[in-house]
């Protein structure tokens, strides 16, 4: 076998175990896709296992690991789901960044079929014009 023949296996094989996770995401099957603007969560024995979202430049509060985020989710548990803007430094962001080079943005690892459920939650406006303060 010469290089050009092996190039192309290599090649043909990349490409076949991208369709095939981008089937697999489709179904939910150990990996989901997460279109933009969604979240799912993944939930396991009745409870939220974790949440995944795609939506550029933004992220859980949870998953920042600021300390300003620590301190606000040491007085409210559930800010750790808050949505927060991101700047798109951390490794996950470089990750994805190369996954959607092959057409697999937003692709998330699920479990163990059966074990898992996966619910769907589509982002929405809630106002035309963004407040400049909170409550």
């Amino acid at each position: 076998m010469n290089v050009a023949s092996i190039i192309v296996v290599v090649i043909v094989y990349a490409y076949a175990a991208i369709l095939l996770l981008r089937v697999m995401g489709k179904f939910n099957f150990f990996v989901t896709l997460v279109p933009e603007g969604f979240a799912k969560a993944i939930v396991s024995g009745g409870g939220v296992e974790r949440m995944v979202m795609q939506w550029e430049g933004h992220t859980f509060r949870g998953k920042r690991n600021t300390p300003e985020d620590a301190a606000v989710i040491s007085v409210d548990p559930l800010a750790y789901w808050d949505v927060v803007a991101d700047d798109g430094s951390n490794v996950r962001d470089i990750f994805g960044r190369i996954l959607s080079q092959f057409g697999m943005r937003g692709l998330r690892w699920v479990g163990i079929p059966g074990v898992v459920s996966i619910y769907t939650y589509k982002f929405r406006w809630t106002s035309l014009f963004q407040q400049s303060q909170l409550p």
